[in-house]
């Protein structure tokens, strides 16, 4: 089993949508469920984006404040 990188993952939350059109289920709880992970992955990664960039002072070099939030969704200045 292969896990994405981080780069990649930036390409889950369209998946899961396309993934929640394709489920069948008669009450939807399931596509709903996708579609609010999926709706929750990219507000945690704009909010991860963003207090990057409000911090870029705090984020720079290999060993910053900031390492784990980069690390964590790929961020390449």
């Amino acid at each position: 089993m292969t896990t994405m990188t981080a780069k990649e993952l930036q390409h889950m939350p369209k998946a899961l949508r396309i993934l929640a059109g394709q489920i069948q289920s008669p009450d939807h709880v399931p596509a709903m469920c996708l579609r609010d992970a999926a709706a929750m992955i990219e507000s945690l990664e704009l909010a991860i984006r963003t207090t990057i960039e409000q911090n870029l002072h705090l984020a720079d070099g290999d060993i910053c404040t900031l390492k784990a939030l980069k690390d964590a969704i790929g961020y390449d200045n």
